[in-house]
């Protein structure tokens, strides 16, 4: 960003020679762009030598916690779902109207989808 910056501010090479600056600006991507390949490579090396590193052992203990917290969230959905049905079989039951339109329009009563199907 300390880089880019001033070549995003107009007013600061408006009046400048337009050669020169392409130059500069040339030289600076070309720098930029070795300097991000080179990111790159390490950032792969990193986390290559992060793998080989971690063990079986690690690698099968986060596994297992994951699968744990997947299998806890969508049992939490499950039972939501499960509740959510009873209510409508209650409602059904009952006979209860759940039209919950007015007379009295709003500004953003088409945003109102309480009734859209799930």
């Amino acid at each position: 960003m300390d880089v880019l910056g001033p070549h995003t501010k107009e007013n600061l090479w408006e009046y400048q020679d337009v050669v020169e600056k392409l130059a500069e600006w040339s030289k600076i991507k070309i720098a930029m762009d070795e300097e991000y390949v080179t990111l790159i490579e390490t950032k792969q090396a990193l986390t290559t030598e992060f793998e080989s590193i971690m063990d079986s052992k690690s690698r099968n203990q986060n596994y297992i916690k994951d699968r744990e917290l997947v299998l806890n969230n969508r049992e939490k959905v499950f039972k939501t779902l499960e509740k959510h049905t009873a209510l409508e079989k209650k409602i059904k039951a009952r006979g209860i109207l759940t039209d919950f339109t007015s007379i009295i329009q709003l500004p953003d009563d088409d945003l109102n989808n309480w009734d859209d199907p799930i």
